[in-house]
């Protein structure tokens, strides 16, 4: 599962990619106008946004959820692994004759 904090991003706003072991997520946090004579200081990040995560493993694609609460988009991308994570694997070596 990956989860990310998205707060003040519409869910319409984000789009998901996924591509071999990698997933890509892009959106845009858009600036409210905010009232001129309440505002202070604004440390909100606006306008595009894009991060590509490595996924240890082969996302399969089809069994992919993702959903978004309270600003909070979390994703589960069933992978299929060759290996166990951070365990070393012992592979045999078979002869091939002829």
């Amino acid at each position: 599962m990956v989860r990310v904090d998205l707060p003040g991003v519409d869910p319409g706003d984000v789009q998901l990619t996924f591509e071999g072991s990698y997933l890509t997520i892009e959106g845009e946090r858009r600036r409210e106008e905010p009232d001129e004579e309440l505002l202070l200081r604004d440390k909100v990040c606006y306008g595009p946004f894009r991060r590509t995560l490595y996924i240890p493993g082969e996302i399969i694609g089809d069994e992919v959820k993702a959903n978004y609460r309270e600003g909070v988009l979390k994703i589960r991308a069933p992978i299929e692994k060759t290996f166990e994570e951070g365990l070393p694997q012992r592979i045999k070596v078979e002869e091939i004759n002829g």
